[in-house]
């Protein structure tokens, strides 16, 4: 039988299979029914989780229909505010699969039991993008309803944004004012009333009351359980007793919140009432103007993520020997798991048999009560009765404090091994230490490698200057080149100005610039694709986090940077990689460091072991430019800011390096067109000496002779620096263009006319796709603002 479950599982679930994937023995944490281990795939690192072995063994066919449940529902629902579903793999000789979702670093839970209460701004952040999540969740056809959600499935981002997981306990239903449903999952602490009842009664008004008991866990840090229980005494009449509801079972948090701006949602949340509690929409409404008025800080996000990564370093310390540990005392907590399931099912029956016997009893009390009322002359006999069911409840109460100290008794058997835990633990860091001994030999080893570096670096720099010697002495008189056009069959899909081209194995990615006509938003978070091979341009990709951003490669694989998110509209400095899933889509995640200084259609170079990001605009309403210049490590994954330009600029349309130097010339500003060059080396950008210049004294970088016309494209071909098209004005409101092509001679120090384009434009988009190749995309056409979508193919061979 088992057998041929196997065959069904892996059938259902062959649409979402992951082929490759590599599963560690790390885990990042353990849940009621499943353990969440570290993944690899196509080196993302990703979270997958696994089911109990003893939830095979006791609940095979209810697991099997409940990890396929979440498996369709997660492969329908992409939001950036919803953790990323990318498929499923299987461990060898499994019949279950491990989901494998997008890797985000911890929960809210946790980060609020480390930190305590955190800063305002940062509060109304998490509470806007969860709010944004539901929306989403709400608004689909049919709704689907989380029933779970809590800070436990609230997990956080390198840059605190707030995603919903654990989708596995929602359900998709009708939108009719009430859902009945077989199962009463979720945290009893965010449970509403209705459903807290032996048939219990769900609809979208479930997650509204679980959202304002999240406010108030992210208001006080602390667990959100009611400290008063469902009924009192009623003050005018001890016999009679009273509902308390569910905002005043939780007096002592509200206390603690205070004259708060959001008071009173949370009261509406707390309803007691599903008809008078906010639809989602209506709570995210409130929250974009709170959010409005208390932007989140640069500074607050960098000290919360110095933060995390400072406690994360001291858990990593222990990881290895508590894996060990784990796999010795697996067999003992299986065996413990068994036994507390079984207790807790034991206390699951007697509490429903509570339940009932108390709602036998109050039924009972009030027909008392009534005879009372209409036969004065029998009260006494009445309250006899009462007293019995009375003695009655209190016996089974003692019943159920009997079977607690037998949960004790287990509690107090965990906490013995957890003891031993520690001490094994202790023994590891003892170790560790001895490991610690042996670091002054490897140190040594390594200055002496790095002493090996600097002399080859040396020698490097010695021979380049011999080059340049030899160059500056060779006659400057012989110049030959040949550069011919040619017209390409298939138009570019979008006309931009000062667009973004980058050539990635044997596909040209285009995206970027401004547009010259009214285009969507959306329009401006597309990525088209032209293929070098068979020439045709692709299905373009879908950026969902920003429009207007610019594209690099790390490590052979296509990023965003910067761009305008449209939900803020605000510009951002988020990296977004691309992955392809097993289908063919590509898709977007959010996966690298954001870049200190958030811009718009920034320069980009992608050079192996980094990424250099130059000039920009900083601002959504205006073109106010930065002078701002970062580089991105790509070994250590790390932004550094080196030296600022001389000028504010934006749309630098040259970026290029060459022969170990990085050069930037052209673009224009908020005021005027520009043609000043500037050279640097890349060693200069990558030390860290770069970080501390401040005076123009010291400054790295150097001016070369300017460019003959303004805001011209610029790229290397056969090794040499081309200027192509521009404008002969500086004022910004000029239109007439030039097809001029000049090459920058190093030996003669000036810029030489070897060529013209087959029609004058500027700010076209350049890309190299051969040493001596290369393809002019779009670009300003003379006399107006107005774009032409044609592309022509260049061949270039030059010597100087």
């Amino acid at each position: 039988m088992a057998h041929n479950l196997d065959r069904e599982i892996r059938a259902e679930f062959e649409q979402f299979e992951l082929v490759g994937s590599i599963i560690t023995e790390n885990e990042f944490g353990r849940g009621s029914y499943a353990v969440v281990l570290e993944l690899s795939y196509r080196g993302l690192k990703c979270a997958g989780k696994k089911l109990y072995q003893v939830l095979y063994e006791t609940g095979i066919g209810h697991a099997a229909r409940r990890y396929l449940e979440e498996c369709r529902l997660l492969s329908q629902t992409r939001h950036p505010n919803i953790v990323q579903f990318l498929g499923v793999c299987f461990e060898e000789g499994s019949q279950f699969p491990i989901l494998v979702m997008e890797f985000l670093p911890t929960n809210l839970t946790s980060c609020l039991e480390r930190y305590g209460i955190l800063p305002a701004e940062i509060s109304f952040s998490i509470l806007h993008d969860v709010s944004l999540g539901l929306v989403y969740l709400h608004c689909q056809t049919p709704a689907v309803i989380h029933r779970d959600l809590s800070a436990n499935n609230v997990l956080l981002s390198t840059n605190m944004t707030a995603k919903i997981s654990d989708l596995g306990v929602a359900r998709i239903v009708n939108l009719t004012p009430q859902q009945r449903m077989t199962e009463t999952p979720g945290t009893q602490a965010y449970m509403p009333p209705e459903v807290m009842v032996a048939d219990p009664q769900y609809g979208v008004s479930v997650d509204e009351f679980s959202f304002g008991a999240l406010m108030v866990h992210v208001f006080t840090a602390e667990w959100p359980a009611p400290k008063i229980g469902p009924n009192r005494v009623d003050p005018a009449n001890p016999r009679k007793v009273i509902a308390v509801t569910e905002f005043e079972r939780r007096e002592y948090f509200i206390r603690k919140i205070g004259d708060h701006p959001l008071l009173n949602l949370i009261r509406m949340c707390l309803s007691n009432n599903p008809d008078f509690r906010p639809h989602a929409q209506e709570i995210l409404g409130r929250l974009r103007d709170i959010v409005l008025q208390h932007p989140p800080s640069f500074e607050n996000r960098v000290e919360m993520l110095r933060r995390i990564s400072e406690d994360d370093a001291q858990k990593n310390d222990l990881q290895q020997e508590v894996e060990k540990i784990s796999i010795e005392a697996q067999a003992s907590t299986e065996e413990n798991v068994r036994r507390i399931c079984s207790i807790q099912e034991e206390i699951s029956n007697l509490k429903a048999e509570l339940l009932s016997t108390t709602l036998a009893y109050s039924v009972e009390i009030e027909q008392v009560k009534l005879q009372a009322a209409n036969q004065e002359g029998i009260a006494s006999l009445r309250e006899a009765e009462n007293s019995s069911l009375t003695s009655t409840l209190k016996d089974t109460k003692e019943e159920a404090e009997v079977l607690q100290q037998q949960v004790s008794a287990q509690k107090a058997t965990l906490s013995i091994q957890e003891t031993e835990l520690f001490e094994k633990t202790a023994a590891y860091e003892r170790k560790n230490a001895e490991c610690e001994s042996l670091n002054p030999i490897l140190r040594y080893t390594r200055d002496a490698l790095d002493k090996k570096e600097a002399i080859i670096m040396g020698l490097n720099r010695q021979l380049s200057r011999t080059r340049d010697y030899l160059t500056s002495t060779s006659s400057p008189q012989c110049v030959q080149a040949s550069l011919s056009f040619s017209r390409c069959a298939k138009h570019a899909p979008t006309a931009l100005i000062g667009g973004r081209a980058i050539v990635i194995a044997d596909t040209l990615y285009y995206s970027g610039g401004e547009f010259t006509s009214n285009h969507h938003i959306t329009s401006a978070m597309k990525v088209h694709r032209y293929n070098l091979h068979n020439e045709e341009w692709q299905t373009p990709i879908q950026n969902m986090y920003c429009a207007f951003f610019s594209l690099g490669c790390i490590n052979g694989t296509l990023v965003s940077i910067g761009g305008i998110a449209p939900v803020y509209n605000h510009v951002v400095g988020d990296m977004y990689k691309q992955i392809v899933h097993r289908s063919g889509e590509s898709i977007f995640i959010d996966t690298e460091t954001p870049m200190p200084t958030p811009r718009r259609t920034p320069t980009v170079i992608s050079h192996p072991s980094c990424l250099i990001v130059a000039g920009g605009v900083i601002s959504t309403t205006n073109h106010t430019c930065t002078d701002a210049v970062e580089v991105y490590n790509t070994k250590t994954n790390s932004w550094s800011q080196v030296d600022k330009l001389p000028i504010n600029c934006w749309h630098v349309t040259g970026g290029v390096h060459s022969n170990g130097n990085v050069y930037l010339m052209g673009g224009r500003n908020k005021e005027e067109r520009l043609n000043r060059a500037f050279i640097t080396s890349l060693e200069n950008l990558m030390s860290e000496k770069s970080t501390d210049s401040n005076t123009a004294a010291e400054s790295i970088w150097s001016e070369i002779p300017n460019t003959p016309v303004y805001w011209p494209s610029v790229l290397i071909a056969s090794n040499i620096i081309l200027a192509i098209g521009g404008t002969t004005s500086q004022d910004v409101f000029n239109k007439q263009r030039v097809e001029t092509i000049y090459a920058y001679s190093i030996s003669l120090g000036s810029w030489i006319h070897i060529s013209d384009l087959p029609t004058k434009m500027s700010a076209a988009c350049i890309a190299s796709i051969s040493p001596a190749e290369f393809l002019v995309i779009s670009g300003a056409q003379n006399g107006s603002d107005e774009c032409t979508t044609t592309v022509y193919k260049g061949t270039f061979n030059m010597s100087l």
